[in-house]
């Protein structure tokens, strides 16, 4: 279940399930600039209301780690 925020109600919007698709845990591999193959995780999850995607990635060699979010704004009606 998604946390709560905002106004406490899930967003209604058809725009809110764009990102659908990228929830889930991801198992990624690509090759580095040195040649060799890397491989990492990365989480993808909706949280307050659906109104924001988060992306959280760990992996690689060097022990990269990362996170990116992505907010919906209703009153544009698109992400950003």
């Amino acid at each position: 279940m998604a946390a709560r925020g905002g106004d406490g109600k899930p967003c209604s919007s058809p725009a809110c399930s764009e990102f659908d698709f990228w929830v889930g845990e991801w198992n990624l591999t690509w090759t580095s600039k040195q040649g060799s193959e890397e491989t990492g995780v990365s989480h993808v999850s909706r949280i307050l209301d659906g109104r924001v995607v988060k992306e959280e990635f760990s992996g690689g060699k060097g022990g990269l780690a990362g996170m990116s979010v992505s907010t919906y704004r209703p009153e544009d009606d698109l992400w950003v």
